[in-house]
């Protein structure tokens, strides 16, 4: 994951040109940000890629889901 992210944003400008816009995405942005909208997409890419290799993503998923979870009256683990 975090070599395709690394290779995102090498590529980001060959990226855009192939895959073209993000509708919804740059509407919010502004125009002209698609590059933007790829970059960012590869930037969460080798978070997501860190955060596999160390092993924190159920550490990271009940931290996330924690609040929700003691609301509804779940166990927590």
């Amino acid at each position: 994951m975090m070599v395709l992210g690394v290779l995102g944003l090498k590529f980001n400008y060959q990226l855009t040109n192939n895959f073209g816009s993000f509708g919804s995405l740059t509407h919010f942005l502004g125009s002209g940000n698609e590059y933007a909208v790829f970059k960012i997409l590869a930037i969460l890419l080798i978070i997501i890629g860190f955060i596999t290799m160390f092993g924190l993503g159920d550490n990271l998923v009940n931290a996330l889901t924690s609040p929700l979870r003691d609301f509804l009256g779940g166990a927590s683990s």
